[in-house]
């Protein structure tokens, strides 16, 4: 199966990533860490709409399925805004001005839409938005995650300090991220198929 394959990827890839500023103890570290546990959970997230074909013949198994992409979608949005918060803190402490870069930019970018689509994810799931406009969430869900995987990415391997976590560690990482993100997406590009929890038995 897929999964297993991904999550140990994305294990590793993470653990690698937030092992060498764990220790650090400054502002701007939580910044690298809670970044990679963002992409990282957002991967899994749509890892985790992979359904077999069992997983697919009850509500029950197909609910469960739900309930951990919300869990895991809330784990990457808590850990993008500590991201967040690291990054621009650290920068009013130096005096930095803030939003000058690419990078900035589309994070803040990938940021507000990571959000809006977690926030769409609950309104849909208790029927506060018509179920029929799923389509407009997976499609967002989908822009959000490439956003996550090439803001990441670029941070790996623009700004990582070669000094802490090694020569290749940064681009092997975001390869690693890159190519979690393609293969998650086996299943969700599905996208005219049965959607999670409407299916009747």
């Amino acid at each position: 199966m897929i999964k297993p394959v991904v999550v140990s990827v994305l294990s590793i890839a993470t653990g690698a990533l937030v092992w060498p500023y764990a220790t650090a103890g400054t502002l701007y570290s939580l910044h690298p860490i809670a970044m990679g546990i963002f992409v990282a959970s957002s991967i899994g997230a749509v890892v985790t709409l992979q359904r077999t074909t069992e997983e697919s013949k009850t509500a029950t198994a197909r609910a469960k399925n739900v309930d951990l992409h919300a869990a895991l979608q809330f784990l990457s949005v808590v850990s993008a805004s500590v991201g967040f918060y690291a990054i621009y803190a650290n920068k009013v402490n130096n005096n930095r001005g803030h939003f000058k870069t690419p990078h900035s930019i589309f994070g803040a970018t990938v940021y507000t839409l990571s959000v809006a689509t977690a926030i769409a994810g609950i309104l849909l799931k208790n029927n506060v938005i018509p179920r029929k406009n799923m389509y407009m969430h997976r499609y967002f869900g989908l822009a959000s995650l490439f956003g996550a995987v090439l803001t990441v990415s670029s941070g790996l391997l623009l700004y990582y300090e070669k000094k802490v976590m090694g020569p290749v560690v940064g681009p092997l990482i975001a390869l690693a991220f890159a190519g979690c993100a393609l293969v998650s997406l086996y299943n969700p590009l599905r996208l005219g198929g049965a959607q999670s929890g409407t299916k009747k038995e």
